[in-house]
């Protein structure tokens, strides 16, 4: 009698590994493997990537598997990730990457008490790592940009591409130094202008340049039109118009007031320069008196409602104290030389110490006024009986 023993052996199967379409990382390498036999499959995320999940295509159908803490875990140090499966039967395991999320976290420094000195633009939020990130550091009310903390550069905006992990970066600020406002007259010069400074009179010295510390808040700059003009604008250096009754925002106000001058008030951020716009035709007349002479009389310039307007005439009025005689009108910048009884048109009250001279000429002039004093008056007094008594003047 024959026996015939039937010899079986384990049946191999395979697996194969691979990375999704996205890229990302690494799997480890599949093969041929006994029937129910237990294997751990490795998938390595690279720097900028997470492990996602598993993709198992298995007798034509398609499953995933995702972490779940026993069989597919996930290193959270080093972010690999490893699979533990029974071999059934062939079967093609694919390793899913995603790309990280980092956050990228921006913080100021520099500021003084409670000063909000700036702001980074682009952090505090979430990027994919490796995409581009633009952090720009924009500083606000007194304060300069200085540098970035990590780096001490101050290239500004920087830009760089998203790290692998959350980071911060650190945007120092600095205060301003003090700088300049000035005001100025366009060309067409039919105005004057000053910055306001508490003086009684303005503009007898008119300051158009000051030096100011930005946390004094505000300047207040004045225009004044001449005569026949009218405040129009004022314009910064970058172009900005401030022009009156319309808001402009930050707290800037632009004024006209009831004596046709303009109040303009600006928040001190810098150094700029305001030039005010005025429209119309000036006719500046000034008037004083010769020097030798101030004190022999007074002078005063009459300008009636229709000065500005046509027929243009205006009055020098010169009147002479008790001792003294007026001599002349002269033009300062002509030279000319207006005698009272001359060809000029003159109304002249000797009377009363009236001498007036009428200009028809529209021009802005600067005249000066001479006086004289009179020739001393010699007065003899007499006694008519010497013995009785003396007399005397006072």
């Amino acid at each position: 009698m024959t026996t015939y023993t039937a010899e079986f052996e384990g049946k191999k199967v395979t697996v194969s590994t691979a990375v999704g379409s996205n890229g990302g990382g690494s799997v480890s390498d599949g093969g041929a493997y006994d029937c129910n036999s237990s294997i751990t499959l490795k998938a390595t995320p690279d720097a900028c990537h997470q492990f996602k999940q598993w993709s198992v295509t298995q007798n034509g159908q398609t499953s995933t598997i995702t972490p779940n803490g026993t069989t597919c875990q996930t290193d959270p140090t080093t972010g690999i990730n490893t699979l533990t499966v029974t071999v059934d039967g062939p079967a093609t395991y694919t390793a899913e990457f995603e790309k990280k999320q980092v956050t990228i976290t921006g913080i100021v420094s520099g500021c003084s008490g409670n000063d909000d000195c700036g702001t980074i633009v682009g952090a505090n939020q979430d990027y994919p790592c490796g995409e581009p990130v633009t952090l720009t550091a924009v500083a606000r009310g007194c304060y300069d940009f200085s540098h970035w903390a990590d780096d001490n550069s101050n290239t500004n905006p920087r830009e760089f591409d998203a790290p692998a992990e959350n980071a911060t970066y650190e945007a120092v600020f600095v205060q301003k130094d003090p700088f300049y406002i000035t005001v100025a007259v366009d060309q067409d010069n039919h105005g004057e202008v000053y910055i306001e400074t508490g003086a009684e009179n303005p503009l007898e010295n008119p300051v158009t340049e000051k030096q100011f510390y930005c946390d004094e808040g505000f300047a207040v700059l004045v225009a004044v039109p001449y005569e026949c003009s009218t405040f129009k604008e004022w314009h910064d250096s970058k172009g900005k118009i401030y022009r009156p009754g319309t808001g402009t925002g930050s707290g800037t106000t632009c004024v006209t007031n009831a004596d046709g001058s303009n109040t303009l008030t600006v928040p001190l951020e810098g150094a700029e320069t305001y030039t005010a716009v005025f429209t119309g035709t000036t006719y500046k007349i000034e008037a004083s008196i010769q020097e030798g002479s101030k004190d022999l009389g007074t002078i005063t310039i009459i300008k009636d409602d229709n000065f500005c307007q046509d027929p243009f005439y205006y009055t020098l009025r010169a009147e002479p104290d008790g001792c003294a005689t007026f001599v002349k009108w002269i033009n300062t910048e002509t030279h000319e030389e207006f005698v009272p009884g001359d060809s000029h048109d003159w109304s002249i009250d000797a009377e009363n110490g009236k001498y007036d001279l009428i200009i028809h000429q529209p021009a802005s002039a600067t005249y000066e006024a001479v006086f004289e004093e009179k020739d001393p008056v010699k007065v003899t007094v007499y006694t008519a009986d010497s013995d009785k008594g003396t007399v005397s003047i006072e």
